[in-house]
């Protein structure tokens, strides 16, 4: 594939000295022209070229990429290897010869994601290149993405091939709908391309505020049409950034993604960016002394939030009570991540397989970068409670019919095989769940977050309130000081996150967990993480116990050691592995108190609070009119943003909960269908307040 000039000046005329470009691909030969666009994207001259291409393509449900290539030949090069070579790192092969066109072939067939619905979020050159891939139907895909696309590029044909002949193509094609989908993501004067005519689409595009602007010489049957709609035509304008960048903001946070030498936490405010030492980012156009954005929490979530904004050229402030990052449940030595599998593909399954997938996807990169930290993704078991829900189980990952590289059940046999330690039950085997250190992940995240922006850190410092100011919003001590402000602020701090952005309708509880060391309990041999109801993970090459747990006590705020949780854990230990019963027992009974207690945040639906809140007094002043309101319709804080309430599925949902408010700050395509982003919505309740009209 060679570069085609036109294609790079017909490009470089849309996209020219743009900050982020988006494009929306619904046609056939995604990938082709996934790598079309990317190879004119970088023969453009880097000062005319938009510094971030946005690429959301609908893939359908069944392609896969052989059928999208048309060949059958398997990938040589691993995903390591192909995101390697394009972030800038030497292939593991010194002698290869491989064309630029071709390496990045292979970086995108490397990372061309399973089978599995949804959305698949995938960056290449330092960021500046994200491609999104949606595995649903095209009408699916528009009525479930959230985005702002400046070009649009349609096949008819495709849409089509349902018909039965080619006589019933116009049946096939419901022109009103497409035409409306497309109009409710399309920026103004966004250009839509359409591949073969279709007079009835042509009407509906006219309906709905598309203007014909030329047909193509070369191709008669292409058309390029302008949303300029003279009338309004959707019901909700699509996202826009909450705050504006300058174009080489975006640039500079891309190229410097290399690690440099960590930093000590101190108890009072860290500044990277110290006057000794300038920023390496700094750039006239922005006062130094003002953030873009403050986080307000830096565990888990903050510090991913920290990292995803880092990533798109923010300036940062981060505010943590506590010494350094991670010192309260994110805290914790080690936790487990996997996706939950249910039969009927409910809301919990389907959320935390996006945010498991983009996990995996997140922390590789990361490390890929020099951001190393303390995990491995080599296998899990979910051992079954009783033979009934094994058989749940069973029944579950064949309705759902998930690759096996996902998920696959197993017998008592093959559980003993991938464990060295027989379990109660089969269950279900996850062959890249795992661990991780959440405190060493932490550090990582704010370490590449130091690398690309500048990054104030303020440890040791309780927000004590937060209040909107000329600027924004800025978080104040108990003394009435200000810590940091920002135009923009992120409350990531979990059960205080609520109170902290004075919010009535966004409850939380806080739910106490418990951990234990174990030794010398006839364990030792476990391979892999064991998880069912509770969870054991192999002992550590440098450490002499194992950990199990962890109790789920709710309405707490007490973190002393309790007897009766350690028990508890120990006795949940001995029904997943019956054969260590005994052992465990008189382990129980002889051990002194040992492990960890940390206090969780969750919400009473079990999905996180992620996204912008909402503005609570406007919705009181409009109660009426908004009793019937969607997510879309509620009035919203400007600039103010959650991220908490993960409860035990941090390491599941934070990646995913800070690239969801990362894109929607920005205004870029979100990661993830629109019906979850609603799920995590924090308004979600006000809004349900509002329907059953208990809004005062």
């Amino acid at each position: 594939m060679t570069h085609d000039p036109m294609a790079i000046e017909r490009w470089s005329k849309y996209w020219r000295s743009r900050g982020v470009y988006t494009v929306l691909d619904l046609r056939s030969s995604i990938r082709e022209h996934v790598l079309r666009l990317w190879n004119a994207w970088l023969a453009d001259a880097p000062d005319k070229r938009c510094a971030k291409l946005q690429v959301v393509a609908v893939i359908g449900e069944d392609a896969d990429l052989r059928a999208d290539r048309g060949v059958s030949r398997l990938l040589e090069r691993s995903i390591d290897d192909a995101h390697a070579i394009f972030d800038g790192i030497a292939p593991s092969d010194p002698n290869a010869t491989l064309s630029d066109t071709d390496r990045r072939a292979r970086a995108l067939d490397a990372a061309w994601p399973a089978r599995v619905s949804g959305l698949h979020r995938i960056e290449f050159e330092r960021g500046q290149l994200t491609l999104t891939l949606v595995r649903e139907s095209i009408a699916g895909a528009l009525s479930n993405l959230w985005m702002c696309a400046d070009w649009i590029g349609v096949d008819l044909e495709r849409i089509a091939t349902v018909a039965t002949s080619p006589a019933h193509r116009d049946d096939a094609i419901d022109a009103v709908g497409l035409a409306k989908g497309i109009a409710r993501l399309a920026a103004h004067g966004a250009v839509l391309h359409v591949e073969a005519s279709h007079a009835a689409f042509e009407k509906a595009l006219r309906h709905s505020g598309f203007e014909l602007a030329d047909t193509s010489e070369a191709q008669p049957a292409c058309r390029r049409f302008a949303f300029a709609p003279k009338w309004r035509v959707r019901r909700h304008e699509p996202p826009s950034p909450a705050i504006e960048l300058f174009r080489e903001h975006v640039l500079e946070s891309a190229e410097a993604i290399r690690p440099i030498a960590s930093t000590s936490y101190e108890t009072d405010t860290v500044t990277y960016s110290s006057l000794d030492s300038p920023p390496r980012h700094a750039t006239k156009h922005r006062d130094p002394t003002m953030h873009d954005v403050l986080i307000v929490g830096a565990g888990l979530a903050g510090c991913a939030v920290a990292e995803r904004l880092a990533a798109r050229g923010y300036r940062l402030a981060i505010i943590d009570a506590g010494e350094g990052p991670a010192t309260g449940a994110s805290g914790n030595p080690a936790g487990v991540f996997h996706p939950i599998v249910a039969s009927d593909d409910s809301l919990a399954s389907r959320a935390t397989r996006a945010g498991f997938l983009y996990a995996l996807a997140y922390w590789r990169a990361l490390e890929q970068q020099g951001f190393t930290f303390d995990w491995r993704a080599d296998g899990l078991v979910q051992i079954a409670t009783s033979p009934e829900e094994e058989t749940s189980l069973k029944h579950a990952v064949s309705m759902q019919d998930l690759p096996d590289d996902l998920v696959r059940y197993v017998s008592v046999d093959d559980a003993y095989s991938i464990l060295d330690v027989e379990p109660a039950y089969g269950g279900l085997y996850f062959p890249h769940g795992g661990i991780v250190d959440p405190m060493s992940l932490c550090r990582a995240q704010l370490r590449a977050a130091h690398a690309r922006t500048s990054l104030t850190q303020c440890f040791g410092r309780e927000a004590h309130a937060l209040e909107r100011h000329a600027m924004g919003w800025r978080v104040l001590d108990g003394a009435g000081r200000c810590i940091a402000e920002a135009a923009i602020a992120i409350v990531a701090n979990a059960n205080d996150a609520t109170r902290l952005a004075s919010l009535d309708y966004a409850p939380t509880r806080p739910i106490r967990g418990q951990l234990s060391w174990i030794d010398d309990a006839g364990l030792a041999t476990l391979r892999r993480p064991l998880i069912g109801d509770g969870y054991l993970l192999p002992r550590r090459t440098d450490a002499t116990h194992q950990l199990t747990g962890a109790s789920y006590e709710l309405d707490t705020f007490d973190t002393a050691l309790r007897l009766s949780s350690q028990r508890e854990n120990i006795d949940r230990l001995s029904r997943l592995v019956p054969s260590s019963a005994r052992t465990l027992d008189e382990y129980a009974q002889a051990t002194h108190l040992t492990g960890r207690a940390a206090i969780r945040c969750a919400t009473s639906d079990r999905m996180p609070m992620i996204g912008q809140l909402a503005d609570e007094d406007a919705a009181r002043r409009d109660a009426a009119r908004l009793a019937g309101a969607w997510p879309l319709d509620l009035p919203r804080e400007q600039g103010l943003y959650g991220a908490y309430g993960y409860g035990s599925r941090g390491l599941v949902w934070a990646a995913l909960g800070a690239e969801i408010v990362a894109s929607q700050i920005a205004g870029e395509p979100l990661p993830v269908p629109r019906s979850l982003a609603d799920a995590f919505d924090p308004a979600r309740f006000l809004m349900r307040a509002l329907r059953q009209h208990e809004v005062r």
